[in-house]
This record gives structure tokens, sequence and C-alpha cells, in this order.
């Protein structure tokens, strides 16, 4: 069985608190130029999204979709417009396609 090291989890954990802060911080950017109400025009956190994938290497990617979870709840959470299952489900299939093309490549 492999060991996880502590400098690995020290940087999964700096990564994640890192890519959900940003995402969730510049959330609001694109909402507060939006033209119609509760909608966003141009949404920054996706381009963040896929930088972060095209760059980071594929055993932090569980990182990058964790942080991104943890931010789109926090969102949902303080906004309360989005019933928890469609939370889930909006977050899940993505991040599931995510992890099984980091597997197979």
């Amino acid at each position: 069985m492999k060991k996880i090291s502590y400098r690995y989890l020290g940087i999964f954990f700096i990564i994640s608190v890192a890519y959900s802060s940003l995402w969730y911080h510049s959330w609001y950017l694109p909402v507060s130029f939006a033209v119609i109400d509760n909608t966003a025009s141009w949404f920054l956190p996706a381009g963040y999204r896929f930088a972060a994938f095209l760059f980071a290497p594929k055993r932090y990617w569980l990182a990058i979709i964790i942080g991104e979870w943890t931010a789109i709840i926090l969102i949902t959470n303080e906004r309360g417009e989005i019933p928890a299952l469609s939370n889930f489900i909006a977050t899940t299939f993505p991040a599931l396609f995510y992890l099984c093309a980091a597997t197979s490549i």
C-alpha cells in the first residue's frame, strides 16, 4: 500500500482552500454585472476550473473538485435558493466526469 506523505496532504489542503476561496469570491463579480437579475452573463469560475484542470497535476484534481463543491455549498446555503438535491446533482455529474477522465488517462 502506498503511503500518503504529509507534504502531499498539505499541498492538497492548500489547493482545495485556495481554489474554493477563489471560486467563491469570483462568483459574485459576474452576478453583480448581470443584465437579468440572479443570472450571470459571463461565468468567471468556469474559466478558473478550466485553467485549474489544465495546469494542475491529476493527483490534485480531487482537491479542485472538493474546493468547488465547498464554494457551491457555501453560496447556495447563503442564498437559500437551490434545493440540496438539485445542488448535489448539479455538482456531482461534472465531478464524476473529471475523475473518470483523470483515471483513464
